[in-house]
């Protein structure tokens, strides 16, 4: 029986087709010896190979576009943002600290600090949808680069979303609270909504702890807090999260929008 030839992109055969077609179509991209060429073969082209019409396709490549991963330009065709695919971390697509540490040339190392039962407070109570004084999951970790800090994280998570599972399996699972909720619950979490801030290390008590007792001087950390929602747009995990962007440095591509049509 042939190999299965990677050279071209696989017919699409699932049933959430536009999902199917993104991945399918990131999957060929990062195939493609893109010093030698970034040009994406014609739409009529790719829809055959794909399996799918050319109006599913066309809809996929508008978002890859208002991602930044590709060019769409007139006349010429479709062409690939070498540039997004070098980016070490990113806001948008968000990946697991772990990786990002990887992919920023460094070993990553984690630590869990503390975990216990809390009562939630009025705000998290509100981000996670549930009342004031029910119990939450409360976990601290340290991501560490090379064995320099470069993140630190606190979670919040309901124990009413958890059901009976007993908090010290985390133990088992310090890698991914994401991954150790996926095995609880069979829910995986796609999607989070953050408010980005910079604070200074003495202003927050979990980082200044953390420094003073590392004899690290105190430094500016950006700061993510947000709240991530699973499939069925449930939000499941409050974050807290600090970074050190001296060492993860975030990278996004942003379509700009401006109105050059009123320009006379």
């Amino acid at each position: 029986m042939p190999e299965e030839n990677e050279s071209i992109p696989r017919r699409i055969q699932k049933i959430d087709l536009k999902a199917q077609v993104e991945e399918e179509l990131i999957r060929y991209i990062k195939q493609m010896k893109l010093g030698i060429s970034t040009k994406l073969p014609r739409e009529e082209e790719l829809s055959k190979m794909l399996g799918v019409s050319r109006i599913t396709l066309r809809s996929v490549l508008d978002d890859l576009s208002s991602k930044g991963m590709i060019f769409r330009k007139h006349g010429k065709g479709t062409f690939v943002n070498r540039e997004y695919f070098e980016v070490k971390a990113s806001f948008n697509p968000v990946m697991h600290f772990s990786d990002m540490i990887t992919n920023s040339g460094y070993t990553p190392k984690i630590e869990l600090l503390d975990y216990k039962i809390i009562k939630a407070s009025e705000d998290t109570a509100k981000q996670l949808g549930i009342k004031k004084q029910d119990k939450v999951l409360q976990c601290d970790k340290i991501f560490y680069a090379d064995k320099q800090i470069c993140a630190v994280t606190r979670d919040f998570i309901s124990l009413s979303y958890l059901g009976e599972t007993p908090v010290e399996n985390l133990e088992k699972n310090i890698d991914s609270i994401f991954y150790f909720m996926y095995k609880v619950t069979g829910k995986k979490l796609v999607l989070d909504k953050v408010e980005l801030n910079a604070v200074y290390s003495k202003e927050v008590k979990l980082l200044n702890e953390i420094l003073e007792r590392q004899k690290i001087p105190p430094r500016a950390f950006l700061c993510l807090k947000g709240v991530n929602y699973d499939e069925d747009e449930r939000p499941a995990v409050e974050t807290w999260e600090y970074v050190d962007t001296t060492i993860l440095k975030y990278t996004q591509f942003r379509k700009r929008i401006l109105h050059y049509e009123n320009i006379t």
